[in-house]
């Protein structure tokens, strides 16, 4: 024991001096922090190097997340012995002089070139994920105006059905005040609906119903096939929301969480003008956190381009680029960061109209990294690999007689959910929601890894799910849809 009980303290502290324990038990395999010798340690290697150990272990069978594990980035690693942050606005950098804004503004403009955006005429920054880039758009549309939902101002906000998890995150921090709306002429509620219906709720969706306050209208917004997806409008309904004079802030989606359906945006627009909105008075954020880079690449894919009237897009540079920190990038128009959003900071010799303050300046060096090693043709060559496979991988299941749906250009395949297995589930790194699970085919997996998959999957199976609520019966295989003898 070391007792530094006769050190220098004040009155009134001996009762609380601070005793410094020696362990006797074997610290090379513990990583708790609990020995304090002041002396540098040698030996935390063997630490390290068992946990890389371990991360390659679960990489064979990392399989249900969208994180792009075939990461080349030894180059980089003289970096790690520097603290190097990018706080403030990228493009007037900061007096903190280790930082990467140099770096940040090449990935920036290499966005905004991929979206068609001049330069001059949009803002951004890297931020630390697709969740930061969504709070950002939706914190510009509040500000520029547009109402979230409230039964005070009777505004409208719009998400998609099957959003992830950032809409609750933005209600969580006030960004947009969670109100449920009735057919009772409260607030005005956009929806965009994906997957199955059952056909009494599409024959109810496609009801105009006279003498009372809502319109609904049956609109193709999904590019989920196994149903037309929906966009509602209740309580007051749009008509009188025009007249109100209030605005509309909507997220599209391009690439849902689970399911991996795609918005198709030219129809989100065209709806809201057929509602009667005029493009200054919508504001639309694209979450493109996967598939914001891949579509580019895909043939008669949605676009997503800032020609079109859309406020801001955003991805995530972990997920298909495979920046091993999370990260994102955020693109507006130059016009909408005005003096509300965008703050004088004198102690660090900038402006700054991001959320986080202090950011990574790593991550826009691993992404620039990335974009100019990789190049357009390296990008495409990748995203046309990640959907071949997952066409493999959907052709698989369904030849094995297991459920499963894969969207067009969407590199997730949805299926069946393992049942009471949940140690199955762990091992290959399943996400799941309800009876479905899925996995997301990045670049770093193999026919080889699903073929195994697949293989394991039929041995642990007891019977077949139905899972028609989720994907559609022409996708279900139970015994009342069985869809592969249709």
């Amino acid at each position: 024991m070391v007792d530094i009980s006769n050190c220098m303290l004040s009155s009134g502290e001996e009762e609380n001096h601070i005793e410094i324990q020696e362990s006797n038990n074997d610290e090379h395999h513990s990583l708790a922090i609990t020995n304090y010798t002041g002396e540098a340690r040698h030996d935390l290697s063997a630490s390290i190097n068992r946990f890389v150990e371990t991360l390659n272990h679960f990489n064979l069978r990392n399989l249900g997340y969208p994180a792009n594990q075939e990461l080349k980035y030894d180059g980089l690693g003289a970096l790690l012995n520097y603290h190097i942050n990018n706080a403030g606005d990228p493009f007037k950098g900061s007096s903190f002089c280790l930082n990467s804004s140099e770096f940040e503004v090449c990935v920036l403009d290499w966005f905004a070139k991929l979206w068609q955006i001049q330069k001059g005429h949009y803002w951004g920054y890297v931020t630390t994920g697709g969740t930061e880039g969504n709070l950002h758009g939706i914190l510009i549309g509040l500000d520029r105006g547009w109402s979230s939902v409230s039964t005070r101002d009777g505004g409208l906000v719009g998400t998609g059905w099957d959003s992830g998890s950032d809409q609750a995150t933005a209600v969580a921090l006030g960004l947009q005040k969670a109100t449920k709306t009735e057919d009772d002429g409260g607030p005005g509620l956009m929806e965009v609906r994906q997957g199955e219906e059952e056909e009494r709720d599409r024959e109810r969706v496609e009801e105009e119903r006279k003498g009372e306050r809502t319109r609904r209208r049956r609109v193709e917004v999904g590019w989920d096939l196994t149903a037309p997806a929906t966009v509602e409008c209740r309580g007051s309904g749009y008509a009188k929301e025009l007249r109100r004079g209030e605005r509309e802030e909507e997220e599209w989606k391009s690439g849902t969480t689970m399911k991996g359906g795609v918005d198709d945006l030219d129809l989100v627009i065209q709806t809201l003008e057929e509602c009667g909105f005029t493009s200054d008075r919508f504001y639309i954020h694209c979450d493109g956190a996967l598939f914001g880079v891949m579509l580019p690449f895909l043939m008669k894919a949605p676009k997503i381009t800032f020609q079109k009237s859309i406020g801001s897009v955003t991805i995530s540079g972990h997920k298909f680029l495979g920046c091993p920190i999370p990260c994102g990038v955020v693109i507006t128009r130059l016009k909408y960061i005005n003096n509300a959003l965008s703050k004088d900071v004198e102690i660090i010799g900038s402006r700054d109209a991001t959320i986080t303050g202090s950011r990574c300046g790593h991550a826009p060096i691993f992404l620039w990294y990335c974009l100019k090693s990789k190049g357009l043709k390296g990008l495409k060559k990748d995203v046309e690999k990640c959907i071949m496979n997952a066409s493999y991988l959907h052709g698989r299941l369904r030849g094995a007689g297991i459920g499963a749906m894969l969207n067009e250009f969407s590199n997730i395949v949805v299926f069946e959910r393992p049942q009471l297995n949940d140690d199955f589930i762990r091992r290959w790194s399943l996400a799941c929601e309800g009876k479905i699970a899925h996995v997301v085919v990045m670049q770093h997996v193999t026919t080889k890894m699903l073929d195994s998959f697949v293989s394991e999957f039929l041995q642990r199976r007891f019977q077949a799910q139905c899972i028609a609520d989720h994907v559609g019966s022409s996708n279900c295989s139970c015994s009342m849809h069985d869809g592969f003898l249709h």
